[in-house]
């Protein structure tokens, strides 16, 4: 509500602040605010701004127009930006990031459960490749030594045992073909591991699957390895492979130099053959594939 002074001024408080404001042809207007852009026009008194403020008028007419954000652009930019040169204090960093802890993760994300339509996909698509290749202000530009010292400076060291996924499984697109094993429930796994559990199942031989990580030394970093498959009665470990993607070769043969008192085998498309295992696609598989790409199409907002 707003309140008129002795002096006949028109006052409305707003988280605190009082601002005076004018009535023309029963609309009433802030008196000392116009919104930055070109338009220049007075800002009405809303209700809502009690709430969210002026700025928030302001921000959200501003952003209707594209002239107006290459103005604001233009204005905000390098050394005409209020904080340029600048930087938050340990204390403050400290006190924010505890502010925003927990905060839009999962459910409390506002983009939780929706997806991208394709639509949309195709816009960000097409608006990438307007920052790629020489078009990228980085182009054919490299950092000097001195940024490259400080970027890992202020980078945390998430190597080895610091890494939050030491240890555990990466996620991986294609572990995607559920099994139900007898002893850990269903999983999921790649198709060839499947496979590989199918012919364990229909011989009655035990195992487990993914159950134990080693540690390794690789390249003087600490590392993990997890063989797939774990046979207890013949006590030993096999590793399924159709073919070696990054370092995992070198994981493998790590593991048998830094754990030479453990057995373990490998077995590739020709011994999965042996074993009469076809490695080729059969149409569940495909179905499994098909239902996974189907699943994860992007859906309207």
């Amino acid at each position: 509500m707003s309140v008129i002074n002795e002096d006949n001024k028109m006052f409305i408080t707003i988280k605190g602040i009082q601002h005076e404001v004018i009535e023309e042809n029963g609309i009433k207007y802030y008196k000392n605010h116009f919104c930055n852009c070109p338009c220049q026009q007075k800002i009405p008194v809303k209700e809502n701004h009690k709430k969210d403020g002026i700025s928030k008028f302001i921000t959200s007419h501003w952003q209707k127009t594209s002239k107006a954000k290459n103005i604001m652009s233009k204005r905000m930019s390098g050394k005409n930006h209020p904080f340029f040169g600048t930087h938050w204090s340990e204390e403050l960093k400290q006190k924010q990031s505890k502010k925003m802890k927990g905060k839009h993760t999962g459910k409390d994300h506002y983009f939780y459960g929706k997806h991208h339509t394709e639509k949309t996909k195709l816009i960000l698509s097409e608006s990438a490749k307007l920052r790629t290749g020489s078009k990228n202000p980085f182009f054919r530009k490299n950092h000097t030594q001195e940024s490259i010292k400080l970027i890992k400076q202020n980078m945390p060291d998430l190597s080895g045992k610091n890494n939050p996924m030491y240890g555990k499984q990466t996620p991986h697109g294609k572990k995607i073909f559920p099994h139900s094993t007898p002893f850990q429930g269903t999983l999921k796994m790649f198709r060839w591991d499947r496979k590989y559990a199918q012919y364990l199942d229909l011989n009655n031989i035990k195992y487990y699957y993914e159950n134990k990580y080693f540690e390794l030394i690789l390249n003087n970093k600490n590392v993990t390895y997890t063989p797939d498959f774990y046979l207890p009665n013949t006590n030993e470990y096999i590793e399924i492979k159709g073919y070696w993607k990054g370092d995992a070769k070198e994981k493998f043969e790590a593991f048998k130099l830094q754990y030479p008192e453990i057995k373990i085998n490998l077995l590739m498309n020709l011994d999965l053959k042996q074993l009469n295992i076809n490695t080729e696609w059969t149409e569940e598989e495909k179905k499994i594939k098909d239902n996974y790409k189907n699943h994860n199409k992007c859906e309207d907002l």
